[in-house]
């Protein structure tokens, strides 16, 4: 996979200081050039090797300050009226 140093301090995936190595994928390298994160030098990681197994675990985050959603109102429609009934006459301002 390639790499590339680090221009300055970000967080993809995991905060990255200024003059780290990073190691991406070559897609999200150039991603980073263009955003101006990473050095245009890139090159292959001398340790490429296939990593086979679990994907690493993600750290639990905070609990959002959203509220939760309100729940759904009760219908509000008068029941059916009965076959031949007039309906009501409408309330008088």
């Amino acid at each position: 996979m390639p790499t590339a140093t680090a221009l300055r301090s970000f967080d993809h995936n995991g905060k990255y200081k200024k003059g780290d190595t990073v190691i991406f994928d070559a897609i999200t390298i150039k991603a980073l050039q263009r955003s101006g994160l990473v050095s245009k030098e890139t090159g292959e990681d001398p340790k490429s090797e296939v990593v086979t197994g679990e994907a690493p675990q993600k750290k639990p985050g905070k609990k959002s300050a959203a509220s939760q959603a309100a729940p759904a109102l009760p219908q509000l429609t008068a029941p059916p009226l009965p076959p031949g009934a007039l309906p009501p006459p409408p309330p008088v301002k």
